[in-house]
């Protein structure tokens, strides 16, 4: 793993609105992550334990913009409603469209919790040296 620099709050409006949507189903997450969707990453989600919901972008309505992270908030929370246990949810996986990457989220309720389902993700995608402290 290639480490590009350290967490910041409020780094990406994207980011904030996933917690938020996810947050109105699950109060207790409190951190998030976003990686590339690549490599084999969402094959290693189950195996590594990390419950999962797929972000529908080719149902958003049109009253949904594209920008701002209106887009993110609605597929996240129309995800997370869907779930027989949204409580349970740690991933959530983007598969993009035509412009936009295809991305997962990791959701934690601390940045302890989060280190450990990134490591446990790491391990399972053959990746040594992840440590959760």
């Amino acid at each position: 793993m290639i480490v590009a620099g350290g967490p910041e709050f409020g780094a990406s409006e994207f980011t904030a609105q996933v917690l938020l949507a996810a947050r109105r189903l699950n109060p207790e997450l409190a951190c998030a992550m976003t990686l590339g969707l690549g490599g084999g990453v969402e094959d290693a989600l189950g195996p590594a334990g990390l419950s999962t919901v797929h972000m529908a972008r080719e149902s958003k309505p049109d009253y949904v913009p594209d920008e701002g992270g209106s887009l993110e908030f609605w597929g996240v929370f129309e995800a997370f409603k869907e779930h027989s246990e949204p409580a349970s949810i740690r991933a959530v996986v983007d598969r993009g469209s035509m412009g936009r990457e295809p991305l997962l989220r990791i959701l934690a309720r601390d940045p302890a919790e989060l280190m450990a389902l990134l490591c446990r993700l790491i391990d399972e995608l053959g990746v040594s040296g992840c440590v959760a402290e």
